[in-house]
């Protein structure tokens, strides 16, 4: 296979890459993820540009995506009750689906194409519970675009050979085939054993969960302290408008104050023994992925005062944080000593904070806030 796929990306080039992942998000049984590990491989040996191969994997799986959810929409209430049905689903399953969705929709869309076996189902699930298709478009585009540079930047990034990528493809997909099957046999008795419970999913259910509605966020606190958290989707928003604001700054402002721009794509990448595009997807993974799931999780609810000052206490901590350990680690000395002291150290700290205010404002802008999950009820 191997050697089928090199073949395809040598003579196809960019199109094989887009084809391939518009395929797999369509359903068809093609290995995308070995796709991108390999095309990663092939461009860091300059046979491709990683940046151009993001965008088309990104667009192609966005485009694979749009198909299933077309069928999901216009197939509507079966595509769940079917779905239920396959997965063994009690008679609580399809109210369960829809709440889930109405709730969680977002947050599935990005992060759902990372779990074996659930890509597939993901946007026709999220036509049939009713999801806007523009805001399907705008985080399935998101989605897409983390996965897809995951999967190059690690091709690229760890230095393997294709053949090497394949062998560790191979021997992770083998440990996650076992891992699945043996969770797959727990999940199917578990299943079996709801279902004798409470009965097969019926279109009663559902009638009931779209009169009803769906779970009723309720705020609570405990020992003073809010338990209250933003919505994923929004907070993701927030940190990819966050990093997007913060960039121009550092690229087009920056320059204003220091003579030149803050290249913190260069700076990762030289760190990260890569080049400045994959420092500039781990700059973009960083801002709207990791920091602002960290700060959704951990941060938010301890933290005082409306969201946007919560967010720019979480933009300070970073930038602290930059100062004293990252840039050391990127050959700028501590606080920026080597890289342009005390204006440098104030161009970051100006970013910093417009980056955090834009994530806590988006993140708990009206109607962005939920209770944990122990504070809903049903109405």
């Amino acid at each position: 296979m191997i050697d089928a796929l090199l073949n395809l990306v040598a003579q196809y080039g960019y199109a094989i890459v887009f084809v391939s992942i518009f395929l797999d998000n369509a359903g068809l049984p093609i290995p995308g993820e070995l796709l991108l590990l390999l095309f990663g491989a092939l461009a860091r040996n300059g046979d491709g540009s990683a940046p151009v191969g993001l965008l088309l994997a990104s667009v192609g799986a966005v485009a694979g995506d749009s198909v299933g959810y077309w069928l999901g929409r216009l197939g509507g209430e079966r595509v769940l009750r079917t779905y239920c049905r396959l997965t063994l689903g009690s008679g609580k399953c399809v109210r369960r689906a829809a709440s889930y969705y109405q709730l969680h929709g977002r947050t599935t869309v990005v992060f759902g194409r990372f779990v074996l076996g659930v890509r597939a189902f993901l946007p026709s699930l999220a036509g049939s519970a009713g999801m806007p298709f523009a805001q399907f478009l705008l985080f399935d585009a998101l989605g897409a675009l983390v996965w897809a540079g995951v999967f190059i930047a690690l091709g690229y990034g760890v230095g393997w050979s294709p053949e090497r990528v394949h062998e560790g493809y191979r021997g992770v997909s083998i440990a996650l085939l076992t891992t699945v099957t043996v969770g797959l046999v727990v999940y199917v008795a578990v299943k079996l054993a709801r279902r004798a419970r409470h009965g097969a999913a019926s279109l009663r259910a559902r009638t009931i969960a779209r009169v009803e509605g769906a779970l009723q966020p309720q705020p609570r606190t405990w020992k003073g302290v809010s338990t209250m958290r933003p919505d994923l989707g929004r907070t993701i928003l927030g940190g990819f408008a966050g990093t997007v604001v913060m960039t121009v700054m550092m690229y087009f402002v920056a320059p204003m104050m220091l003579g030149r721009p803050m290249d913190v794509a260069a700076s990762l990448g030289a760190m990260l023994g890569g080049s400045w595009a994959l420092g500039m997807l781990m700059h973009l993974l960083d801002g709207s992925i990791i920091f602002p799931l960290i700060f959704a999780y951990v941060l938010y609810r301890a933290l005082p005062g409306e969201p946007w000052l919560k967010g720019t206490v979480w933009g300070l901590i970073l930038w602290f944080l930059s100062q004293a350990v990252v840039t050391p680690m990127m050959g700028g000395g501590v606080f920026s000593a080597k890289a342009g002291g005390a204006m440098a150290v104030m161009a970051s700290l100006v970013a910093h904070v417009v980056y955090g205010a834009l994530l806590g404002g988006i993140a708990g802008s009206a109607g962005g806030s939920v209770p944990a999950p122990q504070a809903y009820s049903v109405r």
